[in-house]
């Protein structure tokens, strides 16, 4: 069990409640029932209207469902509602957003017989499911990772006893067969779609023999070779992680996977462009549980823990260049932490949390502003410091320091007139988190 300490600095009281510019909020709001099990992982999408959808699997007694709840753009976060009721055997749902709004929700269940991955619908405001139909020839199903194309075709892949499966549609036919049979297993599948050629990619964790590893494969429109996500074993060994692969479609083109490199102890995070080069993140003492978001205008959002603290970062627009690593308090009243998701295209990070905290072990939620990074060199007469996002110029921050203040030039520049000392300056502006910096005046 990872236990984390209480954070009681100044950002933990924003997350007892409070709001950040730009109309997002970082107070923490339980999403999920409480009562999960530490292994469950909640499914994720936006539809057009800006709404975050997320649905768990959820178990009292003998019955298994599936929840919805609606996460509004500034936050809110709607009471639970009931979508699948009725089955066995469920596994952790994932959701879909399709080209016309509406949603798809993929399961896996034992029973209703046969069993196997099955699919509801749903409008773009989450009630009224219809459907659950089986939509794999596989009977045993497991948790499936999905997604779908510009032309609305589904596109999920799953874990199902020792073999692993892929389907391109939901009309009768054969399973695609990713193996590993008949040796053992590919775990945590998840697929994504490259928008910008239409190719698709399932990504997994491989605990076969020989074969040990973070591997994406293409599977539309034709099934390629494995590719191994570059520096994630360690003299053959890898620490696996315990949700759906961070595996996303970025804005622009290009599908990306985050993950940790390291062992015994994850050091590193890392950004891969399937196909092509991997960039480093971040570094830590002890990370985990690292995932991946889309972010805006070909941003992609980072986010994971490292000792039981939350960290999140975003890129910038060209997914080469990971900005300020922002620290997140934990939900209050936090004893371990156990898995992070995200969603963030529309600018910030909806960032959920699972966590046991007050009332049990469930799914928390609060947003993330992307980070200022503030560097400052002294002069005869003052400071001049320059402010960027991801590497590049922000103009408009406001830096202060000295009782001064002075505004950032579109090369993202400020000059302060200051006596000789040492300064603490802070920028700030708004949609971002802000960033601070030290600075001696001869």
């Amino acid at each position: 069990m990872r236990r984390i300490p209480l954070i009681f600095a100044v950002g933990g009281l924003l997350a007892l409640g409070g709001s950040a510019v730009g109309g997002t909020t970082t107070s923490w709001s339980l999403v999920t029932d409480t009562g999960a099990r530490n292994i469950d992982q909640v499914g994720l999408a936006r539809t057009n209207d800006g709404v975050l959808h997320a649905v768990w699997s959820r178990r009292v007694g003998s019955e298994e469902m599936i929840r919805h709840a609606t996460i509004a753009k500034n936050g809110q976060v709607a009471a639970a509602t009931t979508a699948v009721g009725g089955v066995r055997g469920l596994s952790d749902p994932d959701i879909v957003t399709m080209p016309d709004g509406s949603l798809r929700l993929f399961y896996g269940v034992v029973t209703p017989s046969p069993g196997g991955i099955r699919m509801s619908s749903a409008g773009p405001s989450g009630t009224g499911w219809t459907g659950g139909g089986k939509v794999s020839s596989d009977n045993t199903g497991g948790d499936p990772g999905a997604t779908s194309d510009k032309a609305g075709t589904p596109i999920f892949a799953w874990s199902s006893g020792i073999n692993s499966y892929y389907r391109i549609g939901t009309n009768p036919g054969p399973d695609g067969f990713l193996g590993p049979s008949p040796k053992c297993c590919f775990y945590d599948l998840e697929a994504a779609v490259d928008d910008a050629n239409g190719q698709a990619f399932v990504a997994y964790h491989s605990n076969v023999t020989g074969e040990r590893g973070l591997f994406a494969r293409q599977v539309a429109p034709n099934l390629g070779a494995p590719q191994l996500a570059p520096s994630s074993l360690t003299g053959g060994n890898l620490l696996a992680p315990d949700h759906r692969m961070p595996l996303v479609g970025r804005t622009g083109g290009g599908v990306y996977f985050a993950y940790c490199s390291g062992y015994p102890r994850c050091l590193h995070v890392r950004l891969w462009r399937v196909g092509g080069r991997a960039i480093a993140i971040a570094t830590g003492r002890d990370i985990e549980d690292v995932n991946l978001a889309r972010g805006p205008e070909g941003r992609l959002w980072v986010m994971w823990q490292d000792s039981g603290r939350l960290r999140a970062t975003r890129t910038n627009k060209a997914a080469s260049r990971a900005g300020a690593i922002v620290n997140v308090p934990s939900p209050p009243g936090t004893s371990s932490l156990w898995d992070v998701f995200g969603e963030g295209s529309l600018g910030p990070l909806d960032l959920l949390a699972h966590v046991t905290a007050q009332g049990g072990l469930a799914t928390w939620h609060r947003q993330v502003l992307a980070g200022l990074t503030l560097k400052c060199s002294a002069k005869r007469t003052g400071a001049t410091c320059r402010v960027t996002d991801a590497g590049a110029p922000v103009a408009g921050a406001k830096v202060r320091a000295g009782g001064k203040t002075a505004t950032t030039s579109g090369g993202g520049i400020a000059s302060l007139t200051l006596a000789g000392g040492r300064y603490a300056v802070r920028a700030t502006k708004a949609g971002y988190s802000p960033a601070s910096a030290r600075v001696r005046v001869p």
